[in-house]
């Protein structure tokens, strides 16, 4: 028996789901809060993706893969979140954190990276990578004027 393709039978039928403006409004204010620190930070992610390798009663491990660009250098990030749930609440460590990024002036922010990917410390390399950046971004700039003018 031949399969026929989904066809709807007319545009009544299909109805847009509704959220509740509370739903929408705190999905608003998450855009907002993220195009914030995108222009604070200059750190801009395009790709993120999560995957449960464990999850026990009281422990869970996610692997966890980010790529984007920060003041237009790109990054690449793979980690893994150790979760463990105690009676005195939920604590979280970084694991196996493995950064590369693809800048042409690598060599200058090499022994941080290794140092932020040793400690797992993700916060280091936000902050690292992010002033990296921005000097990057205006030592450019700053090239290209004196390369016009002179």
């Amino acid at each position: 028996m031949p399969v026929k393709p989904f066809q709807r039978e007319s545009h009544e039928e299909y109805e847009e789901p509704e959220f509740s403006p509370d739903l929408k409004a705190w999905f608003n204010s998450l855009e907002s809060d993220l195009s914030f620190l995108m222009k604070f930070t200059g750190i801009c992610p395009a790709n993120c993706s999560r995957k449960t390798l464990e999850k026990t009663g009281n422990k869970t491990i996610q692997n966890y893969r980010l790529s984007g660009n920060c003041h237009s250098l790109p990054f690449d990030l793979e980690f893994q979140l150790l979760e463990m749930q105690s009676e005195e609440g939920i604590s979280a460590a970084v694991t196996d954190l493995s950064i590369i990024t693809e800048s042409d002036e690598n060599c200058d922010i090499s022994k941080i990276m290794s140092r932020a990917e040793e400690e797992g410390n993700l916060l280091l390399f936000f902050r690292a990578f992010s002033n990296f950046a921005q000097w990057c971004k205006h030592r450019k700039c700053t090239f290209l004027h004196f390369k016009v003018v002179c």
